[in-house]
């Protein structure tokens, strides 16, 4: 008689066991992915508007807007003016963005994902209308005062 090649059947169940107890001990953590990169995405946002802000600062004070007042504007487009408020050219308060459409959405611009929103005194930027999942912008409240930025991911599942 000649001997079968292949796998017994104690075999494949020892097979299809190890495979189980693998998928139960790194199958969550694979199922995480999602959440882990939503939270990576808020606080790169997070981080990349702390530093346009403070950049928005910078030209502020380069191209000589008084920082001590509010509807101040800087010249954004760059055609030369700084007061035209048609929304082109960025509102400051203080020489940080104003917390509006006219202020620090022009510093996002084009958010992807993210939608702004006006809630509990701040501008929030909610990631994909997660209520929980956001950055947010508080504009100086008076001179010598910064721009606060913060993010919030716990809702980001």
């Amino acid at each position: 008689m000649r001997y079968a090649k292949g796998f017994t059947l104690m075999e494949l169940v020892v097979v299809i066991v190890v495979l189980g107890m693998l998928f139960a001990v790194v199958g969550p953590r694979f199922m995480d992915v999602r959440v882990d990169s939503r939270m990576v995405i808020v606080e790169t946002l997070e981080d990349n508007l702390r530093s346009s802000v403070e950049s928005v600062k910078t030209k502020a004070q380069l191209s000589g807007v008084d920082m001590r007042r509010t509807d101040r504007f800087v010249d954004w487009n760059g055609d030369g003016d700084f007061d035209d408020g048609d929304g082109i050219d960025l509102r400051l308060d203080y020489g940080y963005p104003e917390q509006s459409s006219l202020g620090i959405d022009l510093v996002i611009d084009d958010m992807g994902g993210f939608s702004p929103i006006e809630a509990e005194g701040a501008r929030h930027y909610r990631f994909n209308d997660l209520v929980d999942c956001y950055v947010s912008y508080v504009a100086p409240q008076n001179a010598g005062a910064r721009g606060v930025i913060s993010s919030n991911t716990s809702g980001c599942e």
